[in-house]
């Protein structure tokens, strides 16, 4: 993604512009302020959710390894792996409420009508800026969502593995195959491919607020 850093220097930095009309001075000042405050705290924002989502791969790795870790479980690729797995469910609830939190403040920042008003039009690169970060945002919630689920079945799972329930053939039915390490990696590089787009939609911005 956009090299937050590298984009706040060049904000910082760069010589002014040539003085404007106050109209279009007004207009720049309102879209610069949005870059700064709105979309460079959003582009941090998105990139601690890549480094949430980069620790739930390796979880829904462990995940896998820790299901098939007794013979019982030899088909799952989660839960019923006894303590290992109920640590498992502890980092998973962690790992959810981080990027649910995250989340939020990211939707919050890019919704903010002080920034973003639904009342004006609204400057055509300020609104392609948003839509760039937005995408990328729905493509983390894909993988925020996989990651959801794979805590509420390797919960589930576990309590099953508890329970042993036995079905009227005499044999333990064995947990739901999900092959959560896979799909994420699907929804990871899904992510990726969005957050090409952002750098050609915000440097336009960052060209007229220099």
């Amino acid at each position: 993604m956009v090299p937050t850093l590298m984009l706040m220097a060049m904000l910082e930095t760069s010589p002014s512009a040539s003085p404007m009309p106050v109209i279009e001075t007004v207009r720049v000042s309102r879209m610069c302020t949005a870059l700064r405050r709105n979309m460079l705290t959003a582009i941090v924002g998105l990139r601690a959710n890549d480094n949430l989502i980069g620790q739930g791969v390796q979880l829904s790795q462990r995940l896998r390894g820790d299901a098939q870790a007794q013979p019982v479980n030899a088909g799952s690729a989660t839960g019923g792996a006894g303590a290992s797995s109920a640590l498992d469910d502890f980092r998973l609830s962690q790992l959810e409420g981080a990027l649910a939190d995250n989340v939020e403040r990211i939707e919050a920042i890019l919704d903010d009508p002080a920034a973003f008003p639904s009342n004006r039009p609204m400057d055509p690169r300020l609104a392609a800026g948003r839509d760039a970060l937005l995408a990328v945002l729905n493509k983390q919630k894909a993988a925020f969502n996989l990651l959801a689920s794979a805590a509420e079945t390797n919960s589930s799972n576990d309590l099953l593995s508890r329970r042993s329930p036995i079905d009227s053939q005499g044999t333990p039915p064995p947990p739901p195959r999900v092959l959560i390490a896979d799909t994420l990696m699907l929804a990871v590089d899904a992510t990726a491919k969005s957050e090409r787009n952002v750098t050609p939609a915000i440097m336009p911005l960052v060209a007229n607020c220099r």
